[in-house]
């Protein structure tokens, strides 16, 4: 009784296992057939965020920068605390500020008060 429950099982394992390879197979099987890296500029579908003016440019030349900031200060219980916030600094190929994008990174910075 107890070998066939094992065969039972070990059979039922077979099964799933097949099975889930098959829709494994087959799911990378249709993802293999769309691929973003191929799309041509005709066929891609610019989103919401995406404007003319940054579609037109090539990535190469959006040179930027990590720059760190002071945006606030404050004192709590005996400590100053400051807040950095992370800015992505976009410059030309001369050097000149394009545009500064806010990013969602801060950093603080907790120092005891001289009294």
């Amino acid at each position: 009784m107890d070998s066939k429950l094992n065969i039972y099982l070990l059979s039922s394992f077979l099964i799933i296992l097949v099975v889930i390879s098959y829709f494994d197979h087959s799911s990378w099987k249709l993802l293999d057939g769309i691929n973003p890296v191929l799309l041509t500029e005709q066929d891609s579908v610019p989103t919401a965020a995406e404007s003319k003016e940054e579609k037109e440019q090539p990535i190469q030349t959006q040179n930027f920068e990590l720059e760190e900031k002071l945006v606030d200060k404050e004192e709590v219980d005996g400590y100053v605390v400051e807040t950095y916030r992370e800015y992505e600094i976009y410059k030309d190929q001369k050097g000149n500020i394009k545009k500064v994008i806010p990013t969602s990174n801060y950093n603080y910075l907790r120092y005891k008060k001289d009294e």
